[in-house]
Formats: structure tokens, C-alpha cells, sequence
């Protein structure tokens, strides 16, 4: 296939609940992450029928600051060595994984029953992938235990970076797919480039007209952006992807 360049509802029983209950015992007395949780699940409930892109990304910017705050407390909890790297690192990866299935149900418009197979498959893959990143950034904070050195900027700064794009990456896989646009036509995604997604670009809801689909990439005007994202918006201003022939 060529392509054209041109100029449902919270649920006590569901995964998510019992994570933000673990993560948040992990967190200490003050259960901050039990108690914002709460609080944004209870806005998804409340916003069910999510009409716009515009709402949907909203929301998920909450979603994401509620994410960011998270590991903020995390990781000053593991800098005073309050919680083991053990602990930190199981805490991080249910944060992870509600963020991105809270991420994609925002996606299907805030309703957890049109979720479909498919859509549990692509969030499935992505927070395996994460898992494997948060691993190996665990095993290199180990490294830097050994050696004495402060953990404060590193582990901050590159905690947070899984809020920054990860989020964006599974709800516009999810949107687009929910759209019928063919993922494996798109040449690159969120996250890609050296920013590592930290642009906060994204892919524009795609347009159908009769030459096929039409996205582009979008650049965050709140935030700078590295070369690549900025060739990215350059060159794919629209990009199309033609219907297949016959």
C-alpha cells in the first residue's frame, strides 16, 4: 500500500481497583494514591458518554497528572528509602497498568463495555512492554545504589516520562483502531523519536475522505519539541493512507 504526504463505567471487581488499593497501602498513611484514584474513577463514571476528542483528551491530561503525582510520592518514598526498590518497582508497574487501561476505556469514550477483545489485546502488549523498561530502569537504580550515588534528579525526571507518553501512545492506538484506521500503515508513533515522547506530540483523530484516511501529527504548543516530532509535523501534515485497491 502507497502512501501520500501533502504540504462503560468503574467496576470494584476490575484490575484497576485492586492495584490502586496495593499501590496506595505502598504509599503510606496519607494514601494519596488510593484517595486520587478514587476521585478520578468516580469522574469516568460520571462522564460515561464522552463525546468529543476534545473531552477524551481532557481527561486523559488528568488522568496523567494524577499518574505524574503518583510517581512523584513514589519516588521520593524510595530516595528517603522508605519503601524497598522491591516495593517501588511493584508499585510502579500497577500505576503503570491502570494508567493505561484507564487510558484506552477514556479512549472508547469512558465506557468500559465497549472495550472488545482486540482493545484489551493492544493495552495488554503495551503495559508488557513497559514492564520491561521499568525492569531494567530498576535494575540500573540498583546500580547506582551500589555505587553511592544520589538518586533524586535521575530517578524523578525519568519516572515521570512513562506518564508522558505511554498514556498518549495507548489511547490514540485505541481511538484510531475504534476509527477502523489500518495501525500498521502509520509511520510512527509517540515516543519514537529522541524526545521519547516527552513533546507530549500525538496523532490528530484521523478524518475519512474519499482518498482515504487523513492524520497528522500533532505538536503540544505548551510544550518544545526535539527535530524529529518537528519532522514528523512537517511531513506528515496530512499523512494519508489510501483505500486498498479492488
Amino acid at each position: 500500500m502507497s502512501h501520500r504526504r501533502r504540504g462503560g463505567r468503574a467496576h470494584r471487581d476490575c484490575p484497576i481497583g485492586r492495584g490502586g488499593e496495593a499501590a496506595g497501602k505502598v504509599l503510606g498513611a496519607g494514601l494519596t494514591r488510593e484517595l486520587t484514584f478514587l476521585k478520578f474513577m468516580q469522574a469516568l463514571e460520571q462522564v460515561s458518554a464522552l463525546r468529543t476528542i476534545a473531552q477524551r483528551i481532557k481527561l486523559l491530561r488528568l488522568r496523567q497528572d494524577l499518574f505524574r503525582r503518583d510517581v512523584e510520592i513514589l519516588s521520593q518514598k524510595l530516595v528517603e528509602r522508605s519503601i524497598s526498590l522491591a516495593d517501588w518497582e511493584r508499585s510502579m508497574a500497577l500505576a503503570i497498568k491502570d494508567l493505561h487501561v484507564t487510558s484506552a476505556v477514556i479512549a472508547k469514550g469512558g465506557d468500559w463495555a465497549a472495550m472488545t477483545q482486540a482493545d484489551w489485546g493492544r493495552v495488554g502488549a503495551e503495559i508488557k512492554k513497559e514492564y520491561r523498561y521499568l525492569h531494567k530502569f530498576a535494575e540500573s537504580i540498583a546500580d547506582k545504589v551500589a555505587r553511592g550515588e544520589d538518586l533524586t534528579t535521575a530517578l524523578h525526571a525519568r519516572a515521570k516520562l512513562y506518564g508522558e507518553s505511554a498514556a498518549m501512545d495507548t489511547f490514540s492506538r485505541v481511538l484510531l483502531a475504534e476509527a477502523g484506521v489500518p495501525l500498521g500503515e502509520l509511520p510512527a508513533w509517540p515516543g519514537d523519536f529522541e524526545c521519547n515522547g516527552r513533546c507530549g506530540c500525538s496523532w490528530s483523530p484521523p478524518e475519512l475522505t474519499e482518498q482515504g484516511w487523513e492524520i497528522t501529527w500533532t505538536l503540544d504548543p505548551a510544550k518544545e519539541h526535539c527535530l524529529g516530532c518537528e519532522q514528523a509535523a512537517f511531513d506528515w501534515s496530512p499523512f494519508v493512507i489510501p483505500f486498498a485497491e479492488g
